[in-house]
């Protein structure tokens, strides 16, 4: 119960969802995450770190950059809200200043 609280409070932020959805789709490295989500790389990285602490992702060396990638076994308690983040409807990885997300 104590990790699908965590889960819960992790994914009550808009960037950590973000993220999220964009690693369940394909693995990324942080220069690729912070163009599409549009933040600083600091804030990428903080990010990162909550979702890594969750242990969420899954990371992978290749030469000099590191991918990220969701790493939840659908038997995870938390798979059916992680599963229902990357697939929500109104979702997009685009960035606020794009003007895709979120809706208003």
């Amino acid at each position: 119960m104590e990790a699908l609280s965590q889960a819960y409070r992790a994914l009550g932020d808009a960037t950590r969802l973000r993220i999220l959805r964009l690693v369940a789709q394909t693995p990324l490295n942080v220069s690729e995450i912070v163009s599409l989500v549009g933040i600083a790389q600091p804030t990428v990285s903080h990010h990162l770190g909550k979702l890594k602490a969750m242990r969420l992702l899954l990371e992978e060396r290749q030469g000099v950059f590191t991918y990220y990638s969701l790493d939840l076994h659908p038997d995870d308690p938390r798979w059916p809200l992680i599963r229902w983040c990357a697939r929500a409807p109104w979702w997009s990885g685009v960035s606020r200043a794009a003007g895709g997300w979120p809706p208003m």
